[in-house]
Parts: C-alpha cells; structure tokens; sequence
C-alpha cells in the first residue's frame, strides 16, 4: 500500500443532514452539514489526549470499505466536500492516529539540466521496500512513541523531481508508516505518502511548490474511530 497524493477525493458524494449522537471519542464528536445539494461540510470538536492528526473517510455502506478523503492536521476542526454526486447516500467517520516523527530534514530540488526529463525516469528508487539487513524494530510504538520514531533518516536526491528517503524502523506495531512534507512558506504539514508497517525506503516525487521543503517521516497506529455521520445529498445542479 502506497497512497496519498493520488487518494484525495476526484469527483465524489453526498448527504442529508442527519448524524448520530454517540459519545465524542478521541477522534472528535463528528457532524454533518448539508451546505448546497452537493456540497457539505464536516466538523468535529477536538478533545481527548493530543493526537498526531486525524483522517477524515468515507465509505457507502456503515460497515462497509472506508476511503480516505485526506489526511488532517492536529488543528483542523472542518473539511468540505463540495461538487458531490447527486441523490447518493454516504458514510463519514473521523479517525485520530498517534505516533512520533522524525527529525526533520531540509530539502532544496536541484535546478533541471538542459536536455534533463526526470519524468522519463524509470523511478525505481521508489519504490516501497524493507531494505535487506535493516536493525529489527524493538520498540512498541503504543508503549514508547518517541523511542519508536524513525531514526536515521536520509534524503538523497535522485533527479530534480524527485527523493528518495531511507530510515531506521524502531516500531514493532505501526499501522503504518506517513512521509509528511512542508514547503518553504507553508503553514501546515500535510501527509505526501501513506506506506505500509516496516518499510523504511520510499521515493517521493516533488509538486512544484516544493522546490525547498521540509520531510519527515512518522510510525503511527489508529485510535477509535468517531460516531458515523450518515447523509445523503440532493437532487443537485440542473
């Protein structure tokens, strides 16, 4: 498994304005509200211990397969949804992760030589792997979030769009592991790519914004899960 940048929403959903009353949970009391036909916006309290983001999903059935809409950051409190698919019922929930990050590491993308097509690169420096004769893990992350982090990072640059990281896996229980990026000016980290437990070499191709920007790379493991926000959206834009 290796996602993120292709997994947030294309086209996509929903809704009515009709959410459950459960408990809040770590993840936050979610809630629903139906701002056009197709289109809607969640919200949700922050509460519980600090977490290290949430993710915000949605399926169409309540015990059905989630997809991710986007990863969010500790301080995020909504999340529109907009150019939905009209008349289709959806599922929404909130999950809190929990782990500790890297250090971080600077990154400056070196200018394309004349002639240079990185994106004629066969890109197989990126590809996820557990690197033969790694240290074992041997820290639970639930028990010690930051003895567990990742340690050792490395950034090398491959082309000049792309970079490939390698890390010391110190958690023995992650969900999985997050490469989160910062560009130069940016007020928030955001998630660029969702990899499975015990991968510790992964290559990320650069957006453009991200000519200088800040990596880091986070073992995590999921929280419960938040109330449902069940809502079904309108006849929609004639």
């Amino acid at each position: 498994m290796t996602k993120l940048r292709a997994v947030l929403p294309a086209l996509a959903l929903l809704l009515c304005a009709c959410a459950s009353t459960e408990s809040a949970s770590p993840a936050g009391q979610l809630t629903g509200q139906l701002d056009t036909p197709v289109d809607i916006t969640l919200r949700w309290t922050n509460s519980g211990p600090p977490v290290a983001g949430r993710v915000i999903e949605y399926s169409h059935e309540p015990n059905g397969d989630y997809t991710v809409l986007k990863f969010l950051a500790p301080e995020e409190t909504s999340y529109r949804h907009a150019d939905l698919i009209p008349e289709t019922r959806f599922y929404y929930r909130l999950r809190p992760y929990y782990g500790a990050a890297s250090p971080e590491q600077s990154v400056t993308m070196p200018e394309p030589k004349p002639g240079d097509k990185p994106e004629e690169d066969s890109h197989e420096w990126a590809v996820p792997q557990t690197l033969p004769g790694a240290p074992a893990a041997t820290q639970s992350l639930r028990a010690n979030a930051s003895a567990s982090a990742p340690t050792e990072v490395k950034a090398t640059v491959m082309t000049s769009q792309g970079i490939r990281f390698t890390w010391r896996d110190n958690a023995t229980d992650e969900d999985h592991y997050a490469i989160e990026s910062k560009a130069a000016g940016a007020a928030q980290w955001g998630t660029a790519a969702l990899l499975d437990p015990n991968i510790n070499s992964f290559g990320l191709v650069t957006l453009p914004e991200e000519r200088t920007a800040t990596y880091r790379v986070r073992a995590f493991y999921y929280g419960p899960a938040s109330n449902l926000v069940d809502l079904r959206t309108g006849r929609g834009k004639s």
